[in-house]
């Protein structure tokens, strides 16, 4: 058996303080500087501790949903990519956090931890067959303390016509882990851009499965996958969906930060990293 560490790493979180940075504004009111919420939260000795904690235990959390899989290497979430959600959440501070896609739980598990810090925080999970996540967590690892999740199954598409969503609390983080196609037919970004993007300026919106290059990299794209450039002059690979987002975003002057260029500066790794995140204009 598979044991996680029984102290939780919001204890951590809680002790270290949230340094806000300031963002610039063009003449049209497009948000121009990037806000680096890992950097600014974790730059510190404690800081470094509390990532060290959290990789050992999302190590240990990846062990076990190996065995509870029976995959091995676990290839839904990488160690890197539960970490880098567990400590963005610690960083923004949420009121409720909307995950679109469920799939395994892994990132659920990676959020619900982060926000058991928080006694407000409550996690919406969005999935076409989400399973029950207090059962889950519940029967898999007892010794973890998590946030209240409430599962909802819903093809994303839906809501266009049931959006529960826009009557959250702010704060509010959003993590995008729905592509095109996982269900047939559904395309992503027209119902995040229409039913979601509508948010309050400043909420934050994470991406999963987003690999960043540089403009003149030469990659072999894996199968569904594309690449599109940033107006950052970044390339960025990932699933259907990445390509009339990262348009959107060029088009209304919004810039992206990736956890594992904020790790990499904190002294950890930052090859795994397939994560970014921006702020809603």
């Amino acid at each position: 058996m598979v044991r996680c560490v029984a102290l939780n790493s919001e204890t951590l979180n809680k002790r270290l303080p949230t340094r806000q940075t300031a963002t610039s504004s063009n003449s049209s009111g497009k948000t121009e500087a990037r806000r680096e919420l890992i950097c600014d939260k974790y730059d510190s000795e404690l800081g470094r501790k509390t990532i060290r904690y959290s990789w050992n235990m999302f190590s240990r959390i990846i062990e076990k949903l190996e065995i509870i899989y029976n995959v091995r290497p676990f290839n839904q979430q990488s160690v890197q990519s539960l970490v880098e959600m567990h400590l963005l959440v610690g960083a923004f501070c949420p009121r409720s956090i909307v995950e679109l896609g469920a799939g395994t739980r892994s990132s659920t598990i990676a959020l619900a931890t982060a926000a058991a810090g928080f006694p407000r925080c409550e996690i919406l999970s969005i999935d076409i067959n989400p399973g029950c996540f207090s059962a889950f967590a519940s029967k898999y690892f007892p010794e973890l303390a998590f946030a209240p999740v409430n599962d909802v199954q819903m093809n994303i598409a839906e809501l266009a016509h049931d959006n529960p969503i826009r009557v959250l609390p702010g704060p509010i983080l959003v993590l995008l882990d729905a592509h095109d196609d996982d269900i047939p037919g559904v395309k992503v970004f027209d119902t995040i851009r229409d039913h979601v993007f509508p948010l309050p300026v400043q909420q934050l919106i994470a991406v999963h499965d987003c690999t960043v290059l540089p403009s003149d990299a030469n990659v072999n794209l894996p199968p569904r996958h594309v690449r599109v450039q940033h107006i950052s002059g970044r390339t960025v690979v990932g699933y259907g969906e990445v390509v009339p987002l990262v348009n959107w975003m060029n088009e209304n002057l919004v810039d992206f930060c990736r956890p594992g260029d904020e790790l990499s500066r904190l002294g950890f790794r930052a090859d795994n990293s397939s994560l970014i995140y921006f702020f809603l204009p």
